[in-house]
């Protein structure tokens, strides 16, 4: 038997929404955690509520780490393919796709404040092409070619800063409402049934004139 999942990618996000958001905290006063739904975040009142305001849109997805045993060294991740074709769609449309994973091995081990890997989804990334990544608990790259099928990483804070800066587009909040549903949209194509709606990421919206002075 291969390696395989301990935890759902659900309960991963709230490791991986802590992490994110302490990175990209340290550029930014505000950072605010979303898991969009049309009839809320993409509401009349929340339009109203953010007004003028302009921001920026990161998309993250959780990834499952999968093991062959509790107490192992590295953790294995996967970069299916819709999450590939989410990565280019964010890229046309101003969001930098990431893909996270929590460095931990066990149920028991898991907590908030783990570390957590990071890798990007690029305009580069392979179409159709799963991706398998093994990646240490200290956080380095054990196996897998992540320069190839258009995926960087393991990022350090500073990588993922510089990509938000230099990837994430400035838009008022109904052209953000549209960028959410489509990146969403494009990890859920062909995979609909009764027991699977897509892989949903969590996205951060991070006010334009919030940004802090590089440190």
């Amino acid at each position: 038997m291969g390696p395989v999942s301990f935890i759902s990618e659900h309960t991963a996000e709230y490791a991986l929404v802590h992490n994110l958001v302490s990175i990209l905290s340290r550029h930014y006063r505000t950072v605010i955690p979303v898991y969009f739904w049309v009839a809320r975040e993409g509401s009349l009142m929340a339009s109203r509520s953010v007004g003028d305001q302009h921001v920026l849109v990161v998309t993250a997805y959780a990834r499952r780490p999968k093991v062959l045993d509790p107490g192992d060294t590295v953790v294995l991740m996967k970069i299916n393919a819709l999450l590939l074709r989410a990565g280019a769609t964010g890229i046309d449309l101003g969001s930098p796709v990431f893909a996270g994973v929590p460095l931990v091995t066990g149920l028991l081990q898991f907590a908030l404040d783990i570390p957590c890997s990071w890798f990007h989804i690029g305009e580069d990334s392979v179409q159709g092409e799963d991706i398998e990544i093994e990646v240490s608990v200290t956080g380095e790259q054990h196996r897998g070619n992540t320069t190839t099928g258009g995926v960087i990483g393991p990022l350090n804070p500073e990588d993922i800063a510089r990509i938000v800066r230099g990837r994430a587009r400035a838009m008022p909040w109904d052209m953000a409402v549209d960028c959410i549903r489509c990146v969403r949209s494009s990890g859920e194509i062909g995979m609909r049934g009764p027991f699977y709606s897509g892989y949903r990421p969590f996205f951060l919206i991070l006010p334009v004139e919030d940004m802090r002075e590089p440190a």
